[in-house]
């Protein structure tokens, strides 16, 4: 063994040979393992004992081998300084980089992003246009696809909670989920409808509402 080696491995699928062996003569493997282990150059046991231990001795040796190996890296390793810094970035006095950042650094992903993202078969997410008009895209596309399927009052429902934005807001409130299918959403809506309806609202004001959101 190694020099200050306290440790030594011995693999799970030694049990197919010793399950052959009575439990004294496991006994006696095992001595002579941690015998030879600690470098007390045990004699060699007696026939059938010795053809066990000896591909366990051998396995030894060249985990022996590779751990000296890896030993040996480390310690050049140690001479060069170990693992080297990352660097830092400075400045000169103009505020200008003398240095650049590490390439173990990760570039940082930007606060805006201006790709087009698809949410839903009908409906984008353009970040480059304005909030307003994006509201308006979305209503075009609740009129253009589904006035068919819904009753006018359901979709200005559904289009007032989810293009719902706060003061000062970037996105709406569809706009922050995750997933957003139109269709699907919808469906939902409509098993919810009682749930979402205004309780003080009566079908007249809701009709005087459709007439004036649909004409805008």
């Amino acid at each position: 063994m190694a020099s200050n080696k306290k440790s030594f491995v011995l693999y799970c699928d030694l049990i197919h040979t010793m399950e052959y062996l009575t439990i004294k003569q496991r006994g006696l493997i095992f001595t002579w393992i941690l015998d030879y282990v600690n470098d007390k150059d045990p004699e060699p046991l007696e026939g059938l004992l010795q053809a066990v231990v000896e591909p366990i001795k051998q396995q030894m040796k060249r985990d022996l081998k590779k751990y000296e190996e890896r030993a040996e890296r480390a310690r050049e390793n140690g001479k060069k300084g170990g693992r080297p810094p990352k660097t830092t970035t400075t400045y000169e006095d103009l505020g200008k980089p003398k240095e650049t950042q590490s390439v173990n650094s990760e570039p940082k992903k930007p606060d805006n992003v201006n790709d087009t993202v698809n949410v839903t078969d009908t409906v984008n997410v353009n970040v480059k246009k304005s909030i307003e008009e994006r509201k308006a895209e979305f209503k075009n596309s609740l009129l253009t696809n589904f006035i068919d399927q819904y009753s006018e009052t359901l979709l200005i429902d559904f289009f007032e909670y989810w293009a719902e934005a706060s003061p000062g807001a970037r996105k709406m409130r569809w706009e922050k989920q995750k997933a957003f299918n139109v269709n699907r959403r919808l469906k939902t809506w409509v098993k919810n409808e009682q749930k979402f309806q205004g309780a003080n609202t009566n079908k007249t004001d809701k009709a005087t509402k459709a007439s004036e959101w649909f004409n805008t």
